[in-house]
């Protein structure tokens, strides 16, 4: 599992624990609320009590993080699960690649990830272009070292691949290629 993946995924079980415990806290909360003013003052708990407002946004908060973090495990699972399958089912193509760049957008620790371009030939001799997901090698790789690539590829759909990258000696996989 890549670095990244591992960040994110520690990420996304943060947010799902300050979720239950956003959500437990408004609960709390709003039921201490209402057993200190009871049922009959529910009128006057929207529009005087600070108390209910607040359980309302610490129980709203906390779905959101909690709907962010388990979308984002959910995710994190779908892509690994691609990467499984295409493993187990799909069929390797030796590559090469023709361009290699800075992904502008994701860094981590000051590193650029990076997205490599390559080209295979499938059985029939017919070459695609296809795109990596955001690579990070390791911290002893330099641009210009030597990259060595394979595609990974379903049969039945070549829309849905993976970029097996070499970064001087290192392997990386990248799930998040193709549809």
């Amino acid at each position: 599992m890549r670095v990244f993946q591992r960040v994110l995924k520690i990420g996304a079980v943060i947010f799902c624990a300050l979720g239950a415990l956003f959500v437990l806290g408004g609960a709390a909360g709003a039921a201490l609320t209402f057993a200190h003013h009871g049922s009959h003052a529910y009128p006057l708990l929207l529009w005087q009590g600070d108390a209910w407002m607040a359980s309302l946004v610490f129980l709203i908060a906390g779905l959101v993080l909690l709907i962010v973090g388990i979308a984002t495990l959910l995710c994190i699972h779908a892509k690994r699960k691609k990467a499984v399958r295409l493993h187990a089912d799909g069929i390797c193509y030796p590559a090469e690649i023709t361009n290699a760049w800075d992904n502008p957008f994701i860094s981590m620790n000051f590193r650029p990830a990076y997205i490599v371009e390559c080209i295979y030939e499938d059985n029939s001799g017919a070459k695609h272009t296809v795109k990596s997901g955001s690579l990070w090698p390791d911290r002893g790789w330099a641009k210009g070292d030597p990259i060595n690539a394979k595609v990974w590829m379903l049969p039945d759909n070549p829309k849905i691949y993976e970029v097996e990258v070499t970064f001087g000696g290192e392997k990386k996989e990248d799930a998040s290629g193709g549809g």
